[in-house]
C-alpha cells in the first residue's frame, strides 16, 4: 500500500488486528493510537464541527456490510478524523478531481484505487497494441499540454506514463491509496457525512467518512465477458483482453480471438505475425476509417513545441476533426452519408479478398455503433496465417469453440476481446442515499443522472463519466476536465452554505427526458449495441457536441440544499429549477468592459396604430413608424458578461418571438431621470438614444429608438418606442463597431443593453432606399477600367469553379490509394474515343493557363492605371474600412502565382518527386511531398494566400458585376467571400496536413 497523501504520511500501523490510520493522532508512551473523532471548524475554511460516526457492526448486532457479509470487528477500522472529499478511482477522471480541488485550496482530498498504481484502464490494459483511438493532443488534460507525443495516436505505455507524469507535476499522486476496492458508500443522515468502505488486497476492510464522495471509476472499468455455453471447459488458456498477462508469449500458438471491436482492431495487426494462426470469430463487422500508424517527425514535434500558439490550433483543428464525426451521428441523412461513403471507399481500397470483404461487411446504418480508426486490422484479416468467421459461437469445447456450422475451432489461447460492462458504471458497489434508498434500486430501469454527475437522493455525491456522458467523436478526457471542475464549484457552493447538495428530482427527470429526446433520427438508434442498456434506452453517450457539454457544466448550480445534521429540510429554494450560483447584480454595479442585461417583458395589451389591426400583425413597415409605445416591466437583470450571449438571455418561462437591443449608457455614477442633466454633462440615455438614431440613419440597424424611462432595475417600468424592432445582431454589429461611443465621456465603457423580449411582433420601421447599381454603363472615360474589371471577375469566376472541382478529386486522398489513383485515371481517360487520352485534361489546362493570363495582365494594367492617377505617394497610409484581404491582394495574387508554378511541375508537368521518390504512382507522389513538413508549410501558406485572394476577389467581382446595390447584397457578397476562402482553402488544407499527421500515409 503506498503512502497517504502529505500531511498524512506513513503506512497505516496494526492494532490488535484494527487498521488504524495514525494521520495526526497523538502517540502515547506506550505506543498506542488515539483516535481523535471530532474535527475542528477551523480544520477548513467554512466547515461545520461535527462529530464522526461510531461503527459498531458485529459487536452483538445483525448488522451486515454493504457486500452482504457479515461484518467482524476485526476487519473495520476508523479514520483518525473525517475527509473532506473521497475520490473513487485513480485513471484520467480521478486525477482529474484531485487536480482540480487540490489546486483550488481543498487541502483533505483521498484517492481510493483498486489497482497497485493509477491509471486506471490504461494501468489495465496491456495487450499488444494497445492504444488509443483519439489524437493524443486532445486525449490529454488542457491544462497539462504536451508537444513530445510520438504519435498521432500514442501508445498505452506513453498514455500511462503521461498520466502519472501530470498527478506527479501536480502533487496528486500521494493522495493516492492503492489496492483499495470500494465495497459500499452510505449517507448518514444525522451527520450529514457519507461513509465509505474499502478492502484493501489483504482483505482487511477500512471505514472513512467524508464530506462528499467523487466516484470516477468511469464505463470502461470492468470487462465483459461473453455467455459462452461451456467457457470453463477450454483445456488451454482462456484470458479477457483487459486483463492481459504480459508474460503470455504468442509463439507457435493458435489464438482464438472472440469479437471485433475496438480491442480487436488493435491487438489482432500485433498478434497474428507472432502466433502461429489467429482465428478471429465476429458477430457483425464494423466501419471504419483510416489511422495514423507512424512516428511524428523531428521537426513537426519541434514547430508543435517552439511555434506560439501553433500547438493550440492543431489542437482546435483536432477538436474540429473529431466533432465531424459527432455531427455525422447526429444527421445521418446529410453529413452521415459523405462519412459513410468515405469509409465505403476505404473499406473496399483495403478489402482485396472478396469472402473477406463479404464477411466483414457491415450490416448498419453509419455511426450506430462505434466507428473504428485502423488502417492495419482489415488487411490483417487476409493474412494467409488469419481466418476470419462469422459464424455464431454455440459452445465452448475443451479443444475450442464451436460454432453454428458444427466445426471445432482447435486453438491454444482465448482471448476475449469481447469490451466492458459499460452500463454498470460503479456496480458492485453498494451506493444507499437518503432514507436508505439504494442506487442499484433506483437505477432498476436504466441509469441516469443530471448531467451524468449527480442523483436525486444522494447528496454530495458525483459521478465522473457517468451516464450519458461517453462520446464517439470527441476525447471523454475533454468531458472529464468539465465535471472536475463543476464539482468543484459545487462543493464550494456546499462548504459556503455549510450544506449537502442535491439534484432535486423535477430537474434531473426534465432533463433525462430532454436529453433523451435528441436521440431522436440520430444513428445511435438506428441499431442494437453496447451504448443501450436491456431496454433500448441510450445511457452511454451525450446526444451533443462536446462545447454543449461544457456550456451545461459551465457553472455548478444550487438545487436542494440539506444542512448537516437536518436531514430532508431544504436550506433554500432558488429561483430557478437549477439556478445560477452567481446572483444577478443591479444594472449600475457592472464591472468595467462587462455588460449587463435586463430582459424586459412588453405589455401586448397595448393597442396598436389605427389600421394596424392587431399588435401581431405585420402591417406595412411605413405605417408601422407611428406605433405608440409599448409599456413594459423589468422581469430578470442578469449578469451576460459577453455581447455575444445577449442572445441568450431568456425570462423563466417566457419564449420569445422577437428581440430588440437597446443600448442603455452605464457611467458608473447615478443615473439621472430623463430630462435632467448631471453637472456639465449631457444625458447619458440620451446620448445613447441620439446615437441610436444615428447609427439607424447610417444603415447599420433596422428600426428608430424613441424614449427609455427610469432606472433599469427589477419591477420598475419601462417604455419603448412603437418603432423599436432592431434585430439583436445589426445592435451587435453597431456595438462592436463602436459606434455607441460618448464624445463628451458620457459613456466610458462598453454600455449596458437592454433587451427586450416581446410576446407579440413590434412594427418595424425605416428600410434603407436601395441606391443605384454600382456599374456605370454610360460615360466613356470609364468603359476601359470597367472592361478590365469584368475581365478579371470572368477569370476569377473560372478560376473559382476549377478549384472547387480540384478539391473534390483531392479529397479522394482520404478514401485510400485505388480510390485516388481511379480518380486520376478517370480525368485522362475521360472523353475516349472522341477526344484522345488526356484531351480533355490539355482543354482545361489551355483553358486556366489562358484566363490565368488575362487576370494577371489585367491586374497589372489596373495597377498601373491606378498609380498613375496619383503619382504622389500617401504621407501615411491609415487603413480604416479597408481589409487585410483587400490591402495584400497584390502580393497574395503573386504568391499564388509561384505557387502555380512549382503545383504543376510538382504534380503535372513535371511531375517532380521531392523526395526524390517515384513520380509513376499520383496517390504515393502525394503522400511523399506532403511527408516533408516543409512542402506542407508551403502549402499551406500558399492556402491562406489564396482564401484572402478568394475573400476579397469575390466581393469585388460581385461588385463589378453590378451585384451589390442593397444593403442585404452586399451582405451576401461578403458572407460568399467568406464561405468560398473557408471552404476552399480549408478544403485544399485538409490533405496535406492529414498526410504529415499520418491519416493519409501509403
Amino acid at each position: 500500500m503506498s503512502a497517504r497523501r502529505s500531511g498524512h504520511g506513513g503506512d497505516p500501523a496494526q492494532h490488535h488486528g484494527v487498521v488504524v490510520d495514525r494521520g495526526e493522532a497523538d502517540r502515547s508512551p506506550a505506543g498506542l493510537v488515539r483516535v481523535d473523532r471530532h474535527r475542528s471548524s477551523t480544520s477548513a475554511p467554512g466547515h461545520a464541527r461535527r462529530r464522526d460516526v461510531q461503527h459498531r457492526l458485529g459487536a452483538g448486532g445483525d448488522k451486515r456490510s454493504a457486500i452482504g457479509q457479515p461484518a467482524r470487528l476485526s476487519d473495520v477500522s476508523h479514520t483518525a478524523e473525517p475527509t473532506r472529499v473521497v475520490v473513487v478511482g485513480a485513471g484520467f477522471g480521478g486525477i482529474a478531481a484531485a487536480i482540480e480541488l487540490t489546486a483550488r485550496g481543498e487541502t483533505d482530498v483521498t484517492v481510493l484505487e483498486s489497482a497497485p498504481d493509477l491509471g486506471g484502464t490504461w494501468h489495465h490494459n496491456v495487450y499488444p497494441g494497445a492504444a488509443c483511438d483519439v489524437p493524443s493532443h486532445f486525449y490529454s488534460f488542457s491544462f497539462a499540454q504536451r508537444a513530445s507525443w510520438s504519435r498521432f495516436c500514442s501508445p498505452q505505455s506513453e498514455i500511462l506514463g503521461y498520466l502519472r507524469e501530470v498527478a506527479r507535476e501536480h502533487g496528486v499522486d500521494r493522495l493516492v491509496v492503492t489496492d483499495q476496492q470500494v465495497t459500499a458508500c452510505t449517507w448518514d443522515e444525522e451527520s450529514a457525512v457519507w461513509t465509505v468502505d474499502a478492502t484493501a488486497a489483504d482483505g482487511t476492510t477500512t471505514r472513512r467518512t467524508a464530506d462528499a464522495v467523487v466516484i470516477a471509476t468511469g464505463q470502461l472499468d470492468k470487462p465483459a465477458y461473453p455467455r459462452i455455453e461451456g467457457l470453463d471447459r477450454f483445456a488451454g488458456r482462456t484470458l479477457h483482453s483487459a486483463r492481459w498477462d504480459p508474460d503470455l508469449d504468442p509463439a507457435g500458438k493458435r489464438f482464438a480471438v472472440i469479437g471485433t471491436g475496438a480491442t480487436s482492431a488493435q491487438l489482432v495487426p500485433e498478434l497474428a505475425p507472432a502466433a502461429e494462426h489467429t482465428t478471429v470469430f465476429q458477430r457483425s463487422g464494423n466501419w471504419y476509417l483510416p489511422r495514423r500508424s507512424k512516428d511524428y517527425s523531428t521537426p513537426v514535434r519541434v514547430l508543435l513545441a517552439r511555434v506560439p500558439g501553433l500547438h493550440r490550433i492543431f489542437r482546435a483543428l483536432l477538436a474540429v476533426y473529431l466533432e465531424t464525426l459527432t455531427a455525422a451521428i447526429r444527421h445521418p441523412r446529410t453529413l452521415g452519408r459523405v462519412l459513410a461513403t468515405w469509409s465505403t471507399l476505404f473499406m473496399r481500397g483495403q478489402l482485396k479478398d472478396p469472402d473477406v470483404r463479404r464477411t466483414a461487411w457491415p450490416d448498419y446504418t453509419f455511426g450506430c455503433r462505434r466507428v473504428l480508426f485502423s488502417s492495419s486490422y482489415l488487411p490483417a484479416l487476409q493474412r494467409p496465417d488469419v481466418s476470419l468467421v462469422g459464424e455464431a459461437i454455440t459452445e465452448m469445447t475443451e479443444r475450442g469453440p464451436r460454432t453454428a456450422d458444427g466445426r471445432v475451432h482447435e486453438v491454444d489461447v482465448v482471448v476475449l476481446a469481447t469490451g466492458f460492462r459499460t452500463t454498470d458504471f460503479m456496480f458492485p458497489m453498494e451506493v444507499v442515499g437518503t432514507g436508505g434508498r439504494r442506487l442499484r434500486d433506483d437505477w432498476a430501469e436504466g441509469p441516469r443522472a443530471h448531467l451524468g454527475m449527480t442523483v436525486p437522493g444522494y447528496p454530495n455525491l458525483f459521478l465522473l463519466y457517468g451516464p450519458n456522458t461517453n462520446t464517439s467523436g470527441g476525447s471523454i478526457v475533454f468531458f472529464l476536465e468539465h465535471q472536475a471542475r463543476y464539482v468543484r464549484q459545487a462543493l464550494e457552493l456546499s462548504r459556503g452554505r455549510r450544506a449537502a447538495l442535491d439534484v432535486r428530482p423535477e430537474v434531473a427527470g426534465s432533463s433525462d427526458a430532454a436529453l433523451q429526446s435528441r436521440f431522436s433520427g440520430t444513428a445511435w438508434t438506428a441499431c442494437d449495441s453496447w451504448y443501450r442498456d436491456e431496454s433500448g434506452r441510450i445511457v452511454a453517450n451525450w446526444p451533443g457536441y462536446m462545447r454543449e457539454y461544457a456550456d451545461a457544466t459551465r457553472e455548478a448550480h444550487v438545487v436542494a440544499a440539506h444542512p448537516a445534521g437536518r436531514p430532508g429540510v431544504a436550506q433554500r429554494q432558488e429561483r430557478a429549477a437549477y439556478a445560477l450560483a452567481r446572483q444577478p447584480r443591479p444594472l449600475g454595479d457592472a464591472a468595467r468592459g462587462r455588460v449587463l442585461g435586463a430582459v424586459v417583458e412588453l405589455d401586448a395589451r397595448r393597442p396598436g396604430p389605427a389600421g394596424s389591426g392587431q399588435p401581431g400583425d405585420r402591417e406595412p413597415q411605413r405605417r408601422a413608424r407611428d406605433a405608440p409605445p409599448a409599456l413594459g416591466r423589468v422581469h430578470e437583470v442578469a449578469d451576460v458578461g459577453d455581447p455575444e450571449r445577449l442572445g441568450q438571455v431568456e425570462p423563466p418561462g417566457h419564449r420569445a418571438e422577437e428581440a430588440v437591443v437597446l443600448p442603455v449608457g452605464d457611467d458608473k455614477r447615478p443615473r439621472p431621470a430623463v430630462g435632467q442633466r448631471a453637472a456639465g454633462r449631457r444625458d447619458p440615455l440620451q446620448h445613447v438614444l441620439d446615437a441610436g438614431r444615428r447609427v439607424h440613419e447610417g444603415g447599420q440597424a433596422e428600426g428608430q429608438l424613441h424614449r427609455v424611462v427610469g432606472r433599469l432595475e427589477p419591477g420598475r417600468r419601462v417604455l419603448a418606442g412603437g418603432g423599436a424592432q432592431a434585430r439583436t445582431g445589426r445592435w451587435k454589429e453597431a456595438l462592436h463597431g463602436s459606434r455607441l461611443g460618448s464624445p463628451d465621456g458620457g459613456i466610458s465603457h462598453p454600455p449596458v443593453v437592454l433587451v427586450v423580449r416581446t410576446r407579440s411582433t413590434l412594427s418595424a420601421v425605416a428600410t434603407p432606399t436601395k441606391p443605384a447599381p454600382a456599374l456605370v454603363k454610360n460615360p466613356r472615360s470609364t468603359r476601359s477600367t470597367i472592361a478590365l474589371k469584368l475581365t478579371m471577375a470572368t477569370s476569377g469566376t473560372i478560376f473559382i469553379l476549377f478549384v472547387l472541382l480540384h478539391m473534390y478529386g483531392n479529397l479522394k486522398a482520404f478514401a485510400g490509394h485505388d480510390a485516388f489513383n481511379e480518380y486520376a485515371e478517370h480525368l485522362r481517360t475521360f472523353g475516349e474515343p472522341i477526344l484522345p487520352r488526356s484531351g480533355l485534361l490539355w482543354i482545361v489546362r489551355v483553358v486556366l493557363i489562358a484566363s490565368l493570363a488575362v487576370h494577371v495582365a489585367s491586374a497589372v494594367a489596373l495597377w498601373r492605371r491606378a498609380s498613375h492617377a496619383r503619382p504622389v505617394r500617401y504621407a501615411n497610409r491609415r487603413y480604416r474600412n479597408s481589409a487585410l484581404s483587400s490591402r495584400t491582394m497584390r502580393w497574395g495574387g503573386l504568391t499564388i502565382l509561384v505557387f502555380l508554378v512549382w503545383h504543376l511541375l510538382n504534380f503535372s508537368i513535371g511531375r517532380v518527386n521531392p523526395s526524390g521518390g517515384p513520380t509513376s504512382d499520383p496517390y504515393n507522389l502525394l503522400v511523399d511531398t506532403f511527408d516533408l513538413w516543409w512542402m506542407t508549410v508551403i502549402y499551406l501558406v500558399a492556402m491562406a494566400a489564396l482564401g484572402m485572394h478568394l475573400h476579397h476577389g469575390t466581393w469585388s467581382a460581385a461588385q463589378t458585376l453590378g451585384l451589390t446595390g442593397t444593403a442585404q447584397a452586399r451582405a451576401r457578397a461578403k458572407a460568399l467571400g467568406w464561405v468560398l476562402a473557408i471552404v476552399i482553402a480549408g478544403g485544399f488544407s485538409l490533405v496535406p496536413i492529414f498526410t504529415v499527421v499520418g491519416v493519409i500515409t501509403k
